[in-house]
């Protein structure tokens, strides 16, 4: 019955130092509507699949003075299985994701709640960019 025990607090140790050092790929939404419906928390998904959370949500004047919404989303790349994923939102490599075509998406949950999440898809016949991003955004 010890060992059972010393094995099960082995095994959540382990656990929680996984989940509190894992890489975690911090990037902004700049979206020019209102976000309510979202909150700190929640989901951010790739096809269906839990990659991070919405880590915070303030204000930041545009280029025009108008105070937008300001999304942060922390992404964990560790949840899919394609490792390689966290290097492709990654400085300099974020930016050509956002070339080929890397966007955000806000999707009901339940069109009778009000409750959305974000989604992130590539989708290659999206047009490009306008206006000058900054190095860790993805647009709408």
């Amino acid at each position: 019955m010890l060992a059972v025990l010393g094995v099960a607090v082995l095994w959540s140790a382990f656990a929680w130092w996984r989940a509190w050092s894992a890489p975690l790929v911090q990037v902004v939404v700049r979206p020019a509507f209102s976000v309510e419906g979202i909150s700190s928390g929640t989901p951010v998904r790739v096809q269906g699949v839990t990659v991070g959370q919405v880590a915070s949500i303030g204000l930041e004047p545009d280029a025009d003075g108008r105070l937008r919404p300001l999304v942060r989303l922390s992404l964990d790349p560790a949840t899919l299985e394609d490792r390689g994923f966290a290097d492709r939102l990654r400085g300099d490599r974020l930016r050509a994701e956002v070339a080929q075509g890397l966007r955000a998406r806000l999707v009901a949950v339940s069109p009778a709640s009000g409750m959305l999440q974000v989604e992130l898809i590539w989708d290659p016949s999206a047009p490009a960019v306008a206006k000058p991003l900054a190095a860790d955004e993805i647009p709408l």
